[in-house]
């Protein structure tokens, strides 16, 4: 796929901000430019805000681990934030022809352990592009 030139230019700042680890930066790159393409700007608002509540959760379960009943509740919150990421990507990608709807599908949306592990790394991508916009 080929981005535009402002997508780039966010993904280079995205780089600069995280010391160089963005974890999915093509895949954030193209769902970018997927999103600006539909000039969707609630949709591309959902999914950043999304991505970093799920990063946070993700991060908070994990410091906590052992504390059950603080982690059950946690858990569920962020199966329901993973959802709806995943809801959020499937509106994204729907009408792409390309390669890019049926890796996002394998990758993204599937019902896997993996899925949910590349879910929880695109989503510290977005809380970085979340913490650039301030």
């Amino acid at each position: 796929m080929t981005f535009s030139e402002d997508i780039l230019n966010i993904i280079e700042a995205l780089n600069e901000k995280s010391g160089g680890k963005l974890r999915k930066e093509n895949d954030l790159a193209i769902l970018l430019e997927l999103v600006s393409e539909k000039l969707d700007h609630d949709l591309l608002n959902r999914i950043i805000f999304t991505g970093k509540s799920l990063w946070k959760l993700s991060e908070t379960i994990r410091r906590a681990r052992g504390a059950t009943d603080a982690t059950d509740n946690l858990e569920k919150e962020l199966m329901r934030h993973i959802e709806d990421l995943r809801t959020y990507i499937f509106d994204a990608i729907k009408d792409n022809q390309n390669n890019s709807k049926s890796r996002f599908t394998v990758t993204y949306l599937e019902t896997t352990q993996g899925c949910i592990r590349n879910l929880i790394d695109l989503s510290h991508d977005l809380a970085v592009l979340k913490d650039l916009q301030g």
